[in-house]
């Protein structure tokens, strides 16, 4: 049985932030696009109208993974968003596509 213990330890975050990297399958740049690409349509039909006018907006996406929503955010033009997660792996694969990711505390970024 898990623990809390275990399940708030660092050693149990990487094995699951590891493992949530590669159950997805998606590690290259190509097979990124390609996925972020059939996207698109969903986030303007479902997200697009939430979104500010300005393109100069500052806009968080947080956990942004590996950049989808930042890919979104990036191919219609906006230009002042954060990306961030926890998981340097999922960081890793959004910066593969040009997205801005850093791994960063989603707490401490809002204060």
């Amino acid at each position: 049985m898990l623990t809390q213990e275990f399940l708030m330890s660092k050693k149990y975050q990487k094995e699951f932030y590891e493992y949530q990297t590669i159950a997805r399958g998606i590690l290259t740049k190509d097979s990124l696009i390609q996925l972020f690409e059939q996207l698109l349509p969903f986030y303007i039909k479902k997200i697009g109208s939430f979104l500010p006018n300005s393109l100069d907006a500052k806009i968080a996406d947080i956990p942004c993974g590996n950049g989808n929503f930042s890919y979104y955010l990036l191919k219609s033009g906006y230009k002042n968003f954060d990306s961030i997660d926890l998981d340097p792996n999922q960081v890793s694969l959004a910066q593969l596509v040009g997205i801005n990711a850093k791994v960063y505390d989603a707490l401490l970024w809002l204060k």
